[in-house]
């Protein structure tokens, strides 16, 4: 048996298997082959992919160094630098402001017509290149640096928004002797040292990991074009297209804000339309931009500010036309230094001086002092000849346009006065005046020149009118007298603005002749800007003018009181004030006392002064309160509705403000309610009085006798907690609040229709979570000890699996956290129903609400969203707002169908009584 397996075996021995033997032969050099190409393959390749994962673990390295120490140091020395900290003011005193105190975002429009909110935010879009166009003085440079300094600070934060780079192109100057391959990477080369001139770690390396590949990009801004000198400007403008193109191919993120001039915009737009297509123009100041420029600057710390600030603003107010001029910031600037410096004391020639002062800047002494060379008179006396020349021509002349020149004309006249040997010569020199003075620009190439400005076309032919004709004063008032016969509106206040000037730049002896003649012309609005400027009170003629004014605006009818009747008043009596004004110096009685003049005009009809009054409040609050003092009525007490319809505008909020700082402790209550019932209806209300100490009206209750149940806010002490976030602290705001919904009638739902809404819900300092912030610091402490506890425990629990360990511990962490910051998410939603804005509140929170949570803060945020529905007198109930916002109702539906509103609301009748 044993025999056979051997037999078997020795048999399979000896048998030949020559398939396998083929397999072997031809597979193993196969796959020695194979094992030596993959041996070789190896040997070739690891070296380079190790070098390229060290280049890029050294990359990435190399850039958070960079981020971590160049970069702070970098936006930190800039903020630091002197050419972005301080905007200078022309003047006689060279006035030099913070950047970041004074400046106000300007608004942007662009060639489409649509508007940007914040100009500095335009880097933040998607606008990758990009030309801002402004006027002399629009704040272009102003713009460029703060945006510059904006994107400094971002990147102190967050790292990967781009590198900015602020260069003024005055001190751009390209070699002329490179192709445009040299000059592209010289252009690169100048973005580079300005970087590395900043002392710091590797810098140049901070440069090249921002520029190129995918890094953070850089924010080139290149301010004034225009200032460059005229035989650098075409190099100039070639590095600027080569530097757009070959930042673009590095570093797409990379962007690019080119600034200039309009005038200069009007004959070099056409070599940046492909590089630099969006082009966005500069808008003027509103009256609350204004208002808001003044109340930025820095007053001595001995000046009364909000006084001040009232009386700048109400002086610009009455003077129309110099509130228009002020609408530039330039302007504006050099009006506020003059009037601290002492240049605009009270005297007749004040507003004529300062637009000689304002003429003068922009003739030649601002230019002068960027070009480096002396403003000389020979020049300025040149210029303002032939500016003034024009404007007179063009403003005597009916036929044509105002302010709309002829250029052939324009030309003439260059060759006679410059000395202009051919047409071509005194083209060029007419357009290097347009565009060094920015006083004129070339409206359409060839054909017609504009002033930038109306006024400054005015002045200037009041200015040719007096000084360059032997006898234009009687020239222009012939002239106006000849326009008042024609049947249009424009020709007959033609000159209005011009005669006025012209008798402020007169020596007094002839413009008091002059005022006889302008006298018996009849023409009021003529005569009282006349008087304004002249402050000639004490002529035979002043008594005549009021009287005559007086009785053509008293019998015109109520139903015709529209824009020009409330012109003529509003001229009146800035008129008479001042001529109030100008007898208290002089030791003498007023001709005409103010209060004469609106009891003629009311005669006893409360809603004439109360039309009045709100006219007057949009736009001169200063004369509203001083019609209704000359009348005998407190608006504050018996015209709530119309103080809290006008308290959104900054100037009117100001002079509240001012009136409840004056007024008796026995009105605060009533005045507060004032403040909280304007808080509900406008964010702005809601900001300021947020921002205010709650003891800045003088006298009233402390917050610490308001009864806890009635408090909106969590605090007394001016501190900050972790759990609360600062929210809801005490401010004027919640004080407010509190005690007007503390003393709120329930039947004031006409006077106060916010707060009787708000009155029906609990104030948070009544619920659970303000106990819970009133012992915030235990709560801290005892969470920081749980957590420390818990810590130790599972790290030396050795019955504890290693991976439970790691999972328990930041799940008790985060459900004690979450735990700790429900008080501030409630605090936070009174927070946006209190400054009525979404804004802090985040879109889960958002989510959460619309799942029913029905909170107290979530519930009147939400009700709050929509502040059209809260000013109806119908509304008295929390309810009936409920129905108007899930509905969707409008006012007239409101009005028209209260028994709809029943029954619609009685589906969350429930869940709003219980609340």
């Amino acid at each position: 048996m044993a025999a056979a397996p051997l037999a078997q075996d020795e048999a399979s021995l000896g048998t030949f298997d020559w398939k396998s033997s083929i397999l072997t032969i031809v597979a193993l050099p196969v796959a020695y082959f194979l094992l030596k190409r993959l041996r070789d393959f190896a040997k070739r390749n690891v070296t380079l992919v190790t070098d390229a994962a060290f280049w890029v673990g050294d990359r990435i390295v190399a850039e958070s160094v960079a981020t971590r120490m160049s970069l702070k140091r970098y936006c930190r020395i800039q903020l630091d630098k002197e050419h972005s900290r301080y905007l200078p003011v022309p003047g006689s005193r060279g006035v030099m402001l913070q950047t970041d105190l004074v400046y106000i975002p300007l608004q942007l429009e662009s060639a489409e017509r649509s508007r940007v909110a914040n100009a500095t935010d335009i880097w933040k879009s998607n606008v990758r290149r990009a030309r801002i166009v402004g006027d002399p003085g629009s704040g272009k440079s102003s713009l460029a640096k703060q945006m510059f300094r904006q994107a400094c600070r971002v990147l102190l934060t967050d790292a990967r928004n781009p590198l900015p780079i602020f260069i003024d192109l005055r001190s751009l100057c390209p070699p002329d002797d490179k192709n445009e391959t040299e000059l592209a990477d010289w252009t690169l080369e100048f973005l580079q040292k300005e970087i590395e001139s900043v002392q710091g770690f590797d810098m140049g390396r901070l440069y090249r990991t921002s520029a190129e590949g995918k890094g953070r990009g850089l924010l080139v801004l290149l301010d004034g074009l225009d200032e460059v000198a005229s035989e650098r400007y075409t190099l100039v403008a070639s590095c600027i297209n080569f530097m757009s193109e070959r930042l673009g191919e590095l570093n797409h993120k990379s962007r690019i804000i080119l600034t200039m001039r309009t005038q200069f915009h009007h004959q070099v737009k056409y070599m940046f339309d492909s590089t630099f297509p969006p082009t966005f123009y500069i808008q003027s100041f509103t009256p609350t931009e204004i208002y808001s420029f003044l109340n930025r600057w820095p007053f001595p710390a001995e000046t009364d500010r909000s006084a001040t600030v009232n009386r700048l603003f109400a002086e610009l107010t009455d003077k129309p036309t110099l509130r228009d001029m002020c609408s530039n910031p330039l302007v504006l600037a050099m009006y506020v230094a003059s009037d601290q410096s002492g240049e605009l004391a009270s005297s007749p020639d004040t507003r004529t001086r300062f637009y000689a002062l304002v003429t003068e800047e922009l003739l030649i002494a601002r230019r002068s002092r960027q070009l480096g060379m002396a403003a000389k008179s020979a020049l300025l006396q040149q210029r303002e000849s032939l500016l003034g020349k024009l404007a007179l021509e063009n403003l005597l002349n009916k036929d044509q346009a105002a302010n709309q020149i002829s250029f052939a004309r324009a030309l003439h006249l260059t060759r006679l006065i410059c000395g202009a040997e051919t047409v071509e010569t005194a083209a060029d020199l007419l357009r290097q005046i347009c565009t060094e003075t920015g006083i004129l620009t070339e409206e359409r190439a060839g054909e017609t020149l504009r002033f930038i400005h109306l006024t400054f076309c005015e002045f200037l032919a009041a200015k040719e009118a007096v000084e360059g004709r032997r006898d234009g004063l009687h020239e222009i008032i012939d002239a106006h007298q000849r326009f008042s016969t024609s049947i249009a509106a424009h020709i007959r206040t033609r000159l209005v603005e011009v005669i006025p000037f012209a008798l402020g730049l007169a020596p007094r002896v002839q413009s008091e002749e002059v005022l006889s003649e302008i006298h018996r012309l009849d023409d009021a609005s003529v005569s009282g800007r006349c008087f304004l400027e002249t402050q000639a009170y004490d002529h035979p003629s002043w008594v005549d003018y009021v009287d005559s004014e007086t009785k053509r605006l008293t019998l015109t009818h109520p139903d015709a009181w529209g824009d020009p009747w409330l012109r003529r008043l509003h001229l009146l009596s800035v008129v008479v004030a001042d001529e109030g004004e100008w007898a208290s110096l002089h030791n003498r009685t007023a001709a005409y006392p103010l209060q004469n003049l609106f009891s003629k005009l009311v005669r006893g009809h409360r809603e004439r002064l109360d039309l009045i009054f709100s006219s007057y409040a949009s736009f001169d609050p200063q004369a509203a309160f001083r019609l209704a003092g000359a009348y005998g009525i407190d608006f504050l007490k018996e015209r709530p509705d119309i103080v809290v319809a006008h308290l959104a505008d900054p100037p009117f909020f100001a002079a509240i403000m001012e009136r409840i700082r004056r007024a008796r402790p026995e009105d605060h209550d009533r005045l507060l309610m004032l403040l909280a019932e304007g808080a509900l209806s406008s964010a702005y209300v809601a900001e300021r009085l947020a921002s205010e100490p709650a003891d800045l009206v003088p006298g009233s209750i402390k917050p610490s006798a308001i009864p806890h149940k009635a408090r909106w806010f969590t605090k007394v002490a001016h501190t900050y907690s972790i759990i609360d976030g600062g929210m809801l602290r005490l401010s004027l705001l919640t004080y407010a609040l509190s005690l007007a919904l503390k003393d709120l009638s329930p039947y004031a739902y006409s006077a106060f229709p916010r707060l009787s809404i708000i009155r029906l819900a609990r104030p948070p300092a009544s619920l659970f979570f303000a106990r819970l912030l009133a012992v915030n610091s235990m709560a801290r402490a005892t969470t920081v000890c749980i957590l420390m506890g818990l810590a130790i425990y599972l790290t030396f629990a050795l019955e504890l699996a290693m991976p439970w360990k790691a999972v328990a511990l930041p799940v008790i962490g985060l459900s004690l956290l979450h735990f700790a910051q429900w008080p501030k998410m409630s605090a936070r939603y009174y927070t946006a129903m209190l400054l009525q804005s979404d804004s802090i509140i985040s879109s889960r929170t958002m989510s959460v609400r619309r799942n029913g949570w029905l909170a107290p803060g979530v519930l009147l945020s939400y009700l709050t969203m929509h502040r059209q529905t809260l000013a109806t007198d119908r509304i008295v109930s929390l309810r009936h707002l409920r129905v108007t916002q899930r509905g969707d109702l409008s006012q007239a539906q409101f009005d028209d169908s209260p028994t709809e509103l029943r029954t619609a609301s009685s589906g969350v009748e429930g869940r709003t009584h219980r609340l």
